[in-house]
């Protein structure tokens, strides 16, 4: 009987051939310490398998000009330290030197046109380049964390940044932008925490998501007038950003005292978020709070809302840290404030309680029907908070990153929710929904009956070091222990449960 050949390894075999496969090519070959191949009469790089140092790529082989640095071809060469790239060469294939942390210098010729994704990603030694004008393929995450890279200069003709290109760049310090650019992609400098300054040329009519997120040494910034998209935090984290300026002949965007507004003001965009100012009034004039407008303000304590706001987007007041008060104009028919904390009109919904505030308790009022998500997160000082019977929804999770809070109380009269030692739970006791991460306790034993821990239950508690789950629970929900840096142990009573990521996961990008 004839022996099977089996699938894997005839895989193997196409894959080890698969040069000869492409039009024009020819069999893989060794110059020097170089591996190559030829396709179509031009040579292709595909290896290195040299010493490392310093090196110098040929410019031909075996009459051929090499034209192409393939896919991965020097991939983790770790010992190397200098190349230089000939002027034959056009392109630089997707991780061509990827993970070559000593890589200290390289040239990239003046025709280049494809210059792919990943390319340089984790040259960690590199300090400067130059890509040339001629480039019109600039992939995504080229220049991703090259932590020592200080200066870039894109000559004119570069008329695209892609995604990440140089994200995690933590060392950049000077950027110099060509007049031909367009667009700047999603996060192409996000953390470089080192930029101080950056002109981005008029040309430029897309500034992309999370385009300068965290660089925070950035601050200020000027929209020139032909920016027409600007993706949303675009400028977040930017810890240093005291004053956004957008040029007056732009159709699509405004600013005024240093804060970006849609053209005709009724839109707050973007308030920065490193100005020294305590006390900000939202002009007469706008009707929307954008999404993450003032997340992360460090310095704001007093924000007043007019009577012509009529929405307020996700996150909009998130973490803002020295935040006392939340003030809203009696006339607004949307919105109202008490002591302070942002609610709907009727007061059903408590939407965002001021997280810089003092108080060590806090009361929900009576007649309250909601709080919603994230409303309380990280209000450092609270110790405590009393839930009324009123209450019917808590949306998940209210009170996380509360690092001092000991006991959520809830009135007995609430026909949803309990509490007991403390400890949040839905009125059936079958839902765990927060433990106050502020108690000092060590261990601790979720009573029997719980059929779920919800998410972000335990998030953030540093005393805990054991937890004790009974064998009626069912379920644990996303990030149900997530930052629990001092647990050690958690003991199951019966057969562990079904569990939906609820171990170290990082909270989603905001």
């Amino acid at each position: 009987m004839r022996e099977k050949v089996p699938y894997v390894l005839l895989a193997m075999a196409l894959l080890t051939s698969a040069s000869s496969l492409l039009p024009g090519a020819e069999a893989a070959d060794t110059y020097g310490d170089f591996e190559y191949v030829i396709i179509s009469g031009t040579a292709r790089i595909t290896g290195y398998v040299g010493d490392g140092g310093d090196i110098e790529i040929p410019a031909m082989i075996d009459g051929r000009y090499v034209t192409h640095i393939g896919d991965s071809a020097f991939r983790d060469c770790t010992s190397l330290t200098s190349v230089i790239i000939p002027e034959s060469v056009s392109w630089i294939d997707e991780s061509a030197f990827r993970g070559c942390s000593s890589l200290s210098s390289i040239n990239i010729p003046s025709g280049t046109t494809r210059l792919a994704a990943y390319a340089f990603q984790g040259c960690t030694s590199l300090t400067s380049i130059t890509v040339p004008g001629s480039v019109t393929d600039f992939g995504g995450y080229v220049f991703q964390d090259c932590t020592s890279l200080t200066s870039v200069t894109l000559m004119e003709g570069v008329y695209i940044i892609r995604d990440s290109a140089f994200q995690g760049c933590t060392s950049l310090t000077s950027i110099s932008l060509p007049t031909s650019l367009t667009s700047i992609g999603r996060y192409a400098f996000q953390g470089c925490t080192s930029l101080t300054s950056i002109t981005i040329p008029d040309a430029v009519y897309t500034i992309s998501t999370g385009a300068f997120r965290g660089c925070s040494s950035l601050t200020s910034i000027t929209i020139p007038d032909g920016v027409g998209i600007i993706g949303q935090l675009a400028f977040g984290d930017c810890s240093s950003l005291e004053s956004i300026t957008v040029g007056e002949g732009n159709h699509l965007f405004s600013s005024m005292d240093g804060v970006l507004f849609d053209k005709d003001g009724t839109t707050l965009i973007q308030y920065p978020i490193g100005s020294p100012r305590t006390v900000y009034a939202v002009p007469e004039s706008v009707t929307s709070i954008g999404q993450y407008a003032f997340r992360g303000s460090s310095s704001l304590a007093s924000l007043y809302l007019p009577a012509s706001v009529v929405s307020i987007g996700n996150y909009a007041l998130w973490d803002c840290t020295s935040l006392t008060s939340i003030d809203v104009s009696e006339t607004n028919e949307y919105y109202s404030s008490m002591d302070g904390v942002l609610f709907d009109k009727e007061k059903k919904k408590l939407i965002q309680y001021p997280i810089g505030s003092p108080d060590a308790d806090y009361i929900v009022p009576d007649g309250v029907t909601s709080i919603e998500s994230n409303s309380f997160y990280r209000a450092s000082s609270l110790t405590s908070v009393t839930i009324p019977g009123s209450v019917t929804s808590i949306a998940q999770p209210a009170f996380r990153g509360c690092t001092s809070l000991i006991e959520i109380s809830v009135d007995a009269s609430n026909e949803h929710y309990t509490s007991i030692g403390g400890v949040l739970f839905d009125k059936g006791m079958n839902k765990l929904m927060q433990y106050p991460i502020g108690l000092p306790s060590a261990d601790y034993v979720i009573p029997d009956g719980v059929t779920s821990v919800e998410k972000f239950a335990f998030d953030g508690c540093s005393s805990l070091t054991s937890v004790t789950i009974p064998s009626s629970v069912t379920n644990i929900r996303e990030g149900a222990f997530y930052q629990s840096s001092s647990l050690r142990a958690i003991n199951f009573r019966g057969t562990p449960p079904v569990s939906k990521r609820p171990g170290p996961k990082a909270p989603a990008q905001k």
